[in-house]
């Protein structure tokens, strides 16, 4: 049980790397920027709560970029139980990847709402799908400008009451 506060946080590298299973993690009110990955979620953990956060410029050296990074490729690690609410995300243009935030194969019983969410290179807000576990909740975002679709959700998930505009691929 740890809260990480108020802290800003620039340079090379991830903002906010999380490694280990942990669990009951709160960080918010972060200014996170000029980095790689603003938050990353990087093994399996759960009732992480990531709020209020101002996270922009990531992938500023050309690195993937992604604001958060929510579990690892093919469900090789799981988050779940966690929301990410409130969060003011933009400038991911720079990087090779730069989705705003991009959740997983496998991590389940998510919920991402109330985010404001522009100027990704890739899309605003993946979702991939829970590989039969409870579905991630996309709900409440407000995102444009995305640099492809503005939510794109492969599967297991329940996207509702969101706001996209200027979403060059599809909404």
């Amino acid at each position: 049980h740890i809260t990480i506060r108020g802290l800003e946080i620039s340079g090379y590298g991830d903002g906010i790397n999380m490694s280990g299973y942990d669990h009951h993690i709160t960080i918010e009110d972060c200014h996170i920027h000029h980095i790689d990955v603003g938050i990353n979620f990087r093994d399996t953990m759960d009732h992480i709560t990531v709020r209020r956060n101002h996270i922009h410029d990531s992938g500023h050296l050309g690195d993937t970029g992604e604001a958060m990074y929510v579990g690892c490729n093919y469900g090789t690690c799981v988050v779940s139980n966690s929301v990410i609410e409130g969060n003011w995300i933009h400038n991911t243009l720079s990087a090779s990847q730069g989705d705003g935030i991009e959740v997983k194969e496998g991590s389940h019983s998510n919920i991402v709402r109330d985010n404001v969410i522009y100027d990704t290179h890739y899309p605003c807000i993946l979702v991939y799908g829970t590989a039969g576990q409870p579905r991630n909740i996309v709900e409440g975002n407000v995102v444009w400008k995305c640099g492809d679709s503005g939510i794109q959700a492969a599967a297991d998930a329940i996207v509702r009451n969101n706001i996209i505009l200027e979403s060059p691929e599809n909404g």
